[in-house]
């Protein structure tokens, strides 16, 4: 599945359904499910708009390579090298679509750490998180599944603005310029590129900023466009604090309230006791069925 699509089910989604399975384990009612734990961090006070000077400038007719493109936004961001020593960061936002208003807390951290819990009047609270070693999918009804890798980086990506721009250089590749039009009354430099799984998207940056507008995916008959907006100041960065994505007539938005750069304690992404009793299992079926095959009487 494209990436992007898979983003969108993150931004989009409220109580995703439940297999009683792990990968690699025999299917079966969970036996005594855990309560996620869920940090109480702080809400900080909203991000305060900023506008800093333009960050490479497009000259009238010049049109830069796809990767220079792509350099600035970073670099207008706040670079690679601040982008990836930022020991924390807690977010608060909310989504808004066909489900409801759903309110969601998410904390991140380096080492492919995250907690992202979301909270529906109707559908009940869904937790998603990492340590780093074990990532889990759990809701309040005590229902817990591990994730798979892919579904592991997709959540990561999609806990808060600063984890998607960290990602898209590694995400993305093959820029290519496509010229300047205009996205959502702005001036922007429009670059095409490729996806992991070798499908096409299309991005827009402003010219005069530099930064990511929006994102276009899928048949050009019905394609899915993302559009980022209201960047602010963070703390030295520059981050958006909406998402907001269409697809015909399906509409999601995400509008983060706060956002505040921290340290964040190793404990508050510890996996909950049934996300540990899980991953034990599963890595003990691997095994056996590892040794099962080298002692040739496997299949």
């Amino acid at each position: 599945m494209n990436r992007l699509a898979i983003l969108v089910a993150a931004v989009a989604f409220a109580a995703p359904a439940y297999s009683d399975h792990t990968p690699g384990s025999t299917p079966g009612r969970n036996a005594d499910p855990q309560p996620v734990p869920v940090a109480d961090a702080p809400v900080a006070a909203p991000m305060k708009s900023a506008r800093r000077a333009p960050v490479a400038p497009v000259a009238d007719g010049a049109l830069p390579s796809g990767n220079a493109v792509v350099s600035a936004f970073i670099d207008a961001v706040g670079g690679i090298d601040r982008i990836r020593t930022v020991p924390g960061l807690r977010s608060t936002a909310v989504l808004d679509g066909s489900a409801g208003n759903i309110e969601s807390r998410s904390l991140s951290a380096p080492g492919n750490r995250f907690l992202i819990t979301r909270t529906n009047a109707t559908q009940g609270t869904v937790s998603v998180g990492s340590d780093g070693t074990i990532a889990w999918i759990a809701a309040d009804s005590g229902a817990c599944r591990l994730l798979a890798p892919e579904e592991t980086h997709m959540h990561a990506d999609s806990s808060d603005p600063l984890a998607m721009i960290r990602a898209f250089p590694e995400r993305y590749g093959e820029f290519h310029t496509i010229g300047r039009e205009a996205f959502a009354g702005a001036e922007c430099i429009r670059i095409g590129m490729i996806d992991q799984s070798g499908q096409p998207v299309n991005a827009w940056f402003g010219a005069d900023d530099a930064l990511l507008k929006g994102l276009r995916f899928g048949d050009e008959a019905e394609p899915t466009v993302v559009r980022f907006d209201d960047w602010g100041d963070v703390a030295g960065l520059r981050l958006f604090a909406r998402m907001s994505v269409d697809r015909g007539e399906s509409h999601h938005s995400i509008r983060w309230t706060a956002l505040e750069i921290d340290p964040i304690d190793a404990v508050a992404f510890a996996a909950p006791s049934e996300a540990a009793r899980l991953a034990r299992q599963d890595a003990e079926q691997r095994a056996a069925a590892s040794e099962h095959g080298a002692d040739g009487n496997g299949p």
